[in-house]
């Protein structure tokens, strides 16, 4: 009882006692917390033993509020409301019950290992864009444990993502300077882009592929060299993430964010070289098919 009006915020100090430290309050917090909570004291006050039959009335309606999908913490204050006890009564009333009938469970225990199909799925509505709060309840979890399953989950895809680069030794000891040269805009063309002359009767999707320029043996050079250091710092940075993984630390969200944003630009990357490439792609392989197949 000390414990939960503690936790309803009556504030208790330490006294020493007889050389042991005690527990105890003051009469004058004592008489401002009966102040403002007057209303809950009442309620309280007006406490009785809980009948055979109200306990199972109890048990009956957690069991039937269960099965139409609301979770433990709704049914706990909808109970509550609907009995006028406490929501602490209902909750030691189920969970009495759920122990000592686990087969007949009306909320089994949730903290077990959570399968990789209902992690999945929690998963992919947060990147669809739902809510914590709407994942938690549609599924029975803590906002806690959904945080948790989503950062094992980004942290399984990172493992996944496909970050094979060529080794460079001066990759290792690049300069500040030297690696902003490698992340920034290609070289310009040394002469001036002229619009490409489109081949007569050019279907429609294959005519959007001559809008994109060609690239330059330097600026392909460039884009190349930056993928592949792209993907050279997202691998060491990953590798960073699988030694706190497996020393069962918690995945470092900051470090995940940082691993995708080099992999999306990577990706980006490959994006422009293959755009300006697929029109020359096209061209040759004009030359080998008949009428029939262009």
């Amino acid at each position: 009882t000390i414990t939960r009006w503690r936790r309803a915020g009556l504030v208790s100090r330490r006294f020493l006692v007889n050389g042991r430290v005690r527990i105890g309050f003051l009469q004058s917090t004592v008489e401002r917390f009966a102040a403002e909570e007057q209303a809950r004291i009442h309620r309280a006050s007006q406490f009785s033993q809980i009948s055979v039959e109200e306990r199972e009335t109890i048990i009956e309606r957690a069991r039937r509020l269960a099965q139409t999908g609301a979770c433990r913490p709704e049914v706990i204050k909808r109970l509550a409301l609907r009995t006028g006890r406490s929501m602490e009564t209902i909750r030691y009333i189920l969970q009495q019950f759920d122990q000592a009938n686990p087969d007949m469970a009306i909320f089994p225990d949730v903290r077990g290992p959570m399968s990789e199909e209902t992690k999945e799925r929690v998963y992919r509505d947060y990147r669809s864009g739902e809510s914590l709060d709407v994942i938690a309840k549609r599924y029975c979890l803590t906002r806690a444990r959904v945080n948790r399953v989503i950062d094992e989950m980004r942290a399984k895809r990172i493992m996944e993502l496909p970050l094979d680069y060529i080794p460079n030794e001066s990759f290792e000891r690049l300069k500040p300077d030297e690696e902003a040269k490698i992340l920034g805009p290609p070289p310009a063309a040394p002469h001036p882009t002229r619009a490409p002359r489109l081949p007569p009767g050019l279907p429609p999707y294959l005519a959007s592929l001559y809008e994109v320029p060609l690239l330059t043996q330097e600026q392909e050079v460039h884009l190349f060299r930056k993928m592949n250091y792209l993907k050279f710092k997202a691998a060491k940075l990953r590798e960073q993430l699988r030694s706190e993984i497996e020393g069962r630390k918690r995945p470092n969200r900051a470090l995940m964010a940082e691993i995708e944003r080099l992999y999306e630009e990577s990706v980006k990357t490959k994006n422009e070289i293959i755009s300006a490439n697929l029109r020359l792609v096209v061209s040759i392989a004009k030359r080998h098919v008949g009428p029939a197949e262009n």
